[in-house]
């Protein structure tokens, strides 16, 4: 007999065993079932745990820092929690236009020389205190007369001896920047030609002087020089 008889041929199922298969399914389904409710109830709380909102609030900031090895470590630089964060303010307008503005390179000056200088006539003469210390500086020096380096008095002449000729005579004299006499005017005379010419020779020919100064500098110069004859001697007035 072959299998596909074996089965058409098997009697079927009573009702009472119709009935335990039914319960038997049922129990297991009920049994499955609440395994399943009892895994779920068992796994609420922590997903409920996981779903509670967490609120930080940051206190702290760290900041890296190296240590040895080349490893880094958080350094915690507190804060204050009532400290206010800076504000960044806007630059002020006008101030950045008076910075720009001073900024600014002053405008060329025009040179007009075919060397690339400033002509002598722009350029701004000194003035006031100014002025004074450049005129001091160019007139630095002694500035006196001639001084007498060699004065050797006239020879009373013979003939005004003789004759008694008595007087005094007021000379000018003319000194150049070497020191030599360079002339001789009477400007009061004796009275006597001969006293005059004695005196007037005598300043001439052996008369010697150191040159005057001005600002440093040699100059010509003038003196006057009195030459009084008498009681037969020859003195300076």
């Amino acid at each position: 007999m072959s299998a596909e008889q074996a089965i058409v041929e098997r009697p079927p199922m009573g009702e009472a065993q119709r009935y335990r298969v039914a319960a038997a399914v049922s129990v297991g389904f009920h049994a499955l079932l609440l395994l399943l409710i009892g895994l779920l109830a068992g796994r609420g709380p922590a997903a409920r745990k996981a779903l509670i909102p967490i609120e930080l609030t940051v206190t702290e900031r760290t900041a890296p820092t190296l240590v040895s090895g080349g490893r880094r470590t958080p350094e915690v630089v507190k804060r204050p929690e009532n400290a206010a964060r800076p504000r960044r303010t806007a630059p002020n307008a006008a101030a950045a236009k008076t910075e720009n503005e001073g900024a600014k390179s002053p405008a060329p000056r025009i040179l007009t020389s075919n060397k690339s200088r400033e002509p002598a006539a722009e350029r701004p003469k000194p003035q006031g205190v100014a002025a004074d210390q450049t005129r001091r500086k160019e007139e630095t020096g002694p500035t006196y007369g001639p001084a007498e380096a060699e004065a050797p008095l006239p020879v009373y002449p013979k003939r005004a001896l003789d004759a008694r000729m008595e007087g005094r005579v007021t000379l000018a004299v003319t000194v150049g920047p070497d020191g030599k006499v360079k002339s001789v005017a009477v400007l009061h005379t004796s009275g006597h030609p001969v006293l005059d010419h004695a005196a007037k020779r005598a300043l001439e020919q052996g008369w010697v002087f150191r040159p005057g100064m001005k600002n440093g500098k040699p100059a010509p110069g003038k003196v006057e020089v009195t030459i009084e004859f008498t009681d037969g001697k020859v003195k300076r007035g």
